[in-house]
């Protein structure tokens, strides 16, 4: 598992918040930061998941304690926009190939 993007960047992340990813991408669940899954993680991670399985996960730090339900409702909505644009990248390649 390896960081491709952060904001601000950052190269590398806690042992718990590591730990907190690896289990988001195993297991296709949240998990982190208010989760019941490794609760004590800085970070709150989200599977990004296609047809083919998970590919992914998404890390968000959040300032405060409570995330608005609109503001949980945006994030899910653009992590389906993701995993949608990655797997038409997928396809594309392989009818290229």
């Amino acid at each position: 598992l390896q960081i491709a993007a952060a904001m601000p960047p950052e190269d590398s992340l806690a042992p718990a918040d590591q730990a907190a990813a690896r289990w988001a991408v195993e297991h296709g669940e949240p998990s982190g930061r208010r989760t019941g899954t490794l609760p004590n993680a800085g970070f709150l991670f989200l599977p990004i998941t296609t047809p083919r399985g998970v590919i992914g996960t998404l890390g968000i730090k959040p300032k405060g304690d409570v995330f608005p339900e609109e503001t949980r409702r945006m994030i899910d909505a653009l992590i389906d926009q993701t995993s949608l644009a990655l797997e038409r990248i997928r396809l594309i390649a392989e009818a290229s190939e």
